[in-house]
């Protein structure tokens, strides 16, 4: 399918390294490699401030599905494009906890009559007693206007 969209992760600064991830359809991706369901809506890229350890950036996009025709619906949903895009980024989830993924963009996820927009932070930073560690998600939803 063609698009005339897609989602990017971009560098405004040469202070900070990024290696960016080529995404390949998941007929064409070998094990290990970075796969994606739908072309455009997953852009990765591993991003390095100078002495800090790298972090995963995500930008992704979540597109309006219709049902099959057979139900002579127009009902719009993105239930099935959300698990999609997020499957295809759990390819960079390596461990347990320890991880440190930030992920950002439209899910085109409703809430009353506008669209939201989620911002899903995934750092590993909750650190429990005895050294053990929590992942945490940290959600912040903004209305479209």
């Amino acid at each position: 399918m063609n698009r005339p969209w897609r989602t990017a992760v971009v560098g405004l600064s040469d202070r900070i390294e990024v290696e960016w991830f080529k995404p390949k359809s998941l007929a064409e991706a070998y094990p290990g490699e970075f796969g994606v369901s739908r072309p455009g809506t997953l852009a990765v890229a591993q991003v390095t401030a100078p002495n800090e350890e790298p972090i995963i950036v995500a930008s992704l996009y979540a597109p309006w599905e219709e049902p099959h025709a057979s139900t002579g619906s127009s009902w719009i949903y993105s239930d099935g494009s959300v698990h999609r895009v997020i499957s295809d980024l759990s390819a960079f989830i390596g461990r347990q906890a320890g991880h440190r993924i930030i992920a950002a963009g439209d899910l085109n996820s409703l809430a009353g009559v506008a669209a939201g927009i989620v911002v899903v932070n995934l750092v590993d930073e909750d650190r429990r007693p005895g050294g053990a560690r929590r992942a945490t998600r940290r959600h912040e939803h903004q209305r479209r206007h």
